[in-house]
């Protein structure tokens, strides 16, 4: 999201607090924060404001001295939701960030306010953000922002007796992404959310779960149509090979037993190398032994 730039700038405000030239680097910072895009204003409060500004126009007398290093370390502490900014008529959110000393101690907040509006702008132009049931929240479950298609069904998120709204609710708070399908099976909906790694806002898009799980139902369908033409097709390849056996071991059978009556008959056929092949060519070796030696004796 833009609100990551602003985040960087802050960052670079904190900087500042290792430099032997702070307030001048401070100052220089701050009106770069001011001009980004977005940003309607940025303010420096210090815990004691005259000590503050005094120390400011004091010539620096070393990294280590306390009069010039106002603060030692800096960090984000709150993001406020949006609220109306009577200067510009439109929504702002302020980012708050606490400044400590050495020992701990504030000694003063930085606060820059960005219009909320420049900051889901990005978001509202993806194509899911207007087809698609998505809502930005709050860490309370609060509508910040929303898709066109969603229905807001009371001033908090999952407000309503909706179980699959309050589950997906009940996610949120335990983990930081996710997804969650509908309580009904097959289910109706899929839901998925986010939490937003520069605010403590959190993502979430709603879909209908035959668009979502289109790809896998068509796989699926595929997969089901392949494999019954795959076992149709052993079947009929089995069915090929057991009536073709069977056929060879009726020919075999009834030769053999014709064979003791002397009634030799032709030489059977010998189809491939198996071990009904190998039967046969051995049967018929054997009848034609039993005519060498039927031609013999009648010799004699």
């Amino acid at each position: 999201m833009r609100l990551g730039r602003v985040n960087d700038g802050i960052e670079m405000f904190f900087s500042t607090s290792d430099s032997p030239s702070g307030p001048l680097i401070r100052k220089w910072v701050l009106e770069q924060i001011k001009r980004l895009d977005g940003v309607t204003d940025a303010r420096l409060m210090w815990v004691e404001p005259e000590a503050s500004l005094q120390s400011d126009h004091m010539p620096v007398r070393g990294k280590g001295s306390g009069s010039v290093m106002r603060f030692n370390r800096g960090r984000i502490t709150e993001a406020t939701s949006p609220t109306d900014n009577p200067a510009t008529g439109r929504k702002t959110i302020s980012i708050i960030s606490e400044l400590t000393n050495n020992s701990g101690s504030v000694v003063g907040h930085f606060v820059v306010s960005v219009d909320f509006q420049h900051l889901v702008k990005g978001v509202k132009a993806l194509a899911w953000w207007r087809t698609g049931q998505a809502c930005l929240l709050d860490e309370a479950g609060g509508y910040l922002a929303c898709g066109e298609r969603v229905v807001k069904d009371g001033k908090r998120f999952g407000g309503t007796d909706d179980p699959f709204k309050a589950a997906l609710l009940t996610a949120m708070s335990k983990k930081p992404y996710g997804t969650l399908l509908g309580p009904r099976r097959p289910p109706e909906q899929v839901g998925g959310f986010y939490r937003l790694s520069s605010a403590p806002w959190t993502l979430v898009l709603f879909a209908p779960c035959k668009e979502v799980l289109a790809p896998m139902i068509r796989f699926r369908n595929l997969y089901f149509v392949g494999a019954i033409l795959v076992i149709l097709t052993v079947l009929f390849l089995n069915q090929r090979v057991v009536v073709k056996m069977v056929r060879s071991l009726r020919a075999l059978s009834g030769a053999v037993g014709q064979a003791p009556r002397g009634r030799y008959g032709k030489p059977l056929p010998v189809r491939g190398n198996d071990e009904i092949a190998q039967l046969t060519r051995s049967f018929n070796t054997m009848v034609e032994a039993l005519k060498e030696n039927d031609r013999e004796n009648g010799n004699r």
